[in-house]
């Protein structure tokens, strides 16, 4: 009698800590999902602060060079085709660093590409009027072309930095 009770306790721990061993692995799948979630939220939001790094420019040249009547704001005297340079020189340093950038995401993973180039584009953008002011077009198309450098990281960086949403514990089927 003594034995069979003592196989219905052993079973009973056994199926106990299957219970617990599952319960923890349901847990730890749902803080996982939760932490992909925000990875995927933080991924966008740099993708369109940097989105809108790239696209305020095209407003700025028009703000730099249209006179103002009420403001005090420095205009430029730029034509249609040094416009035309500032706006390119952006799409010069995004074009060149496409391919390299890819292999810097597979090297080092999508996460500090993206990091580097939101901080770079940043202190570049926030540097940019004064480049304008001191050193005219020529220096506004060098950090325009800089940025472009910067944010050619960011599409190579999606695949490595994006999260594996599948769980690892499942198998096929």
């Amino acid at each position: 009698m003594r034995t069979l009770f003592n196989d219905h306790l052993a079973v009973a721990r056994v199926e106990s800590s299957s219970h617990a061993e599952t319960a923890s692995s349901n847990v730890r799948c749902s803080i996982l999902l939760r932490v992909r979630y925000l990875q995927v939220l933080l991924i966008l939001l740099c993708s369109c602060v940097l989105f809108m790094m790239r696209s305020t420019m095209s407003v700025a040249v028009l703000a730099m060079t249209t006179p103002q009547t009420h403001t005090n704001v420095e205009v430029y005297d730029w034509d249609k085709n040094v416009k035309g340079m500032i706006l390119s020189s952006f799409f010069w340093g995004y074009t060149l660093l496409q391919i390299p950038a890819g292999i810097l995401a597979k090297k080092y993973g999508g996460h500090p590409l993206l990091l580097g180039s939101l901080i770079a584009s940043g202190l570049l953008y926030l540097t940019l009027p004064t480049f304008a002011k001191y050193g005219g077009w020529m220096a506004v198309c060098a950090i325009q072309s800089v940025m472009g450098l910067a944010q050619a990281c960011l599409l190579p960086s999606y695949h490595p930095a994006r999260p594996v949403v599948a769980s690892q514990t499942n198998g096929p089927g």
